[in-house]
């Protein structure tokens, strides 16, 4: 995906040579590596993208957008074959936010998909979540069903799907650059709180943003939710029960910014940064050697790792 001249587009791979403007007929993929799928074509920016596979070969993205002079939240569906599902320019999920990050959007399973985000309604930042069908109705309330809404910031969401129609997210709570903590939250494929309230202590961090969560699926219903640029690390199953060390498994790696993460397929998870990789199994036990393995040892500078499992 791109971010110019107000228009999203997406890179996902190429096809023939036909070329689809945001208008549910058939199309494929741009052939040509130059000309991107438009996504929306909006002249206001359209910003802070982020994609999900639709289950079905294709993929469902979310983004911020300030088409109305106000930043919105919209999401749109593109099938395997380069046609865009949904109607022209995206489905808007909510308006007016104010929040800090791109929305998290996760599949439901079903075609569609679970979207949070940080949304600025006063006096504080809070969590919101919404399920969007594979037709792309929204499925729960106007606006956004509330995750977490308790006195002071919640920011940086973070989502996984929770294999039943729901999700799973994380997020770091009441942050204040001194003392935060990282809180996570199931809500069902109906749109109820699984875990309580307002979800369940995963963590206590240091604030800011090196301790900005990620979450991956275990592939059993429950998370693996990463923080401290990756540092730490804690599995918590499909009931909310915390599976490993109270205090998170350290992975003797870090990322300046934050966890650089995927699952490894086996329910453990595979992370990188600071040019080291590490792994750690279902049940927290380090796999690897005890600071990581170095993937690069060139001594020009390298950074923003990405990394992905590769099933084996």
């Amino acid at each position: 995906m791109k971010w110019a001249s107000g228009a999203l587009s997406l890179i996902l791979a190429a096809g023939a040579s036909a070329m689809l403007w945001c208008t549910p007929v058939l199309a494929q993929w741009p052939s040509d590596p130059l000309t991107n799928l438009p996504i929306c074509t909006e002249a206001q920016p359209q910003i802070f993208p982020s994609i999900a596979p639709d289950g079905f070969g294709g993929a469902i993205i979310a983004w911020r957008d300030a088409r109305f002079g106000i930043w919105d939240i919209y999401v749109q569906k593109v099938d395997g074959s380069g046609v865009v599902r949904w109607v022209t320019d995206g489905v808007q999920v909510t308006g007016g936010i104010s929040g800090r990050t791109e929305p998290a959007v996760a599949p439901d399973g079903f075609g569609g998909a679970v979207l949070a985000w940080d949304h600025k309604r006063d006096p504080d930042v809070d969590i919101y979540a919404q399920r969007i069908d594979a037709n792309g109705n929204t499925v729960w309330e106007l606006g956004g069903l509330p995750v977490c809404s308790i006195i002071g910031d919640q920011v940086y969401p973070t989502i996984v799907p929770d294999g039943s129609g729901g999700a799973i997210v994380a997020w770091l709570d009441d942050i204040m650059f001194k003392s935060a903590d990282i809180y996570a939250q199931r809500i069902s494929g109906a749109g109820e709180a699984m875990w309580g309230p307002d979800g369940i202590w995963i963590s206590a961090t240091g604030g800011g943003i090196t301790h900005r969560p990620k979450a991956v699926a275990d592939g059993e219903g429950g998370a693996i939710i990463g923080w401290d640029g990756g540092g730490r690390v804690q599995r918590v199953d499909s009931t909310g029960a915390i599976l490993w060390r109270p205090s998170g498994i350290r992975t003797g790696i870090q990322d300046k910014y934050w966890p650089r993460m995927d699952a490894d397929g086996y329910g453990g998870v595979v992370l990188a940064g600071g040019l080291r990789a590490q792994r750690v199994s279902s049940s927290g036990s380090i796999l690897w050697s005890a600071n990581g393995v170095v993937f690069c040892t060139i001594s020009a500078r390298q950074e923003h790792p990405a990394i992905v499992g590769d099933g084996t």
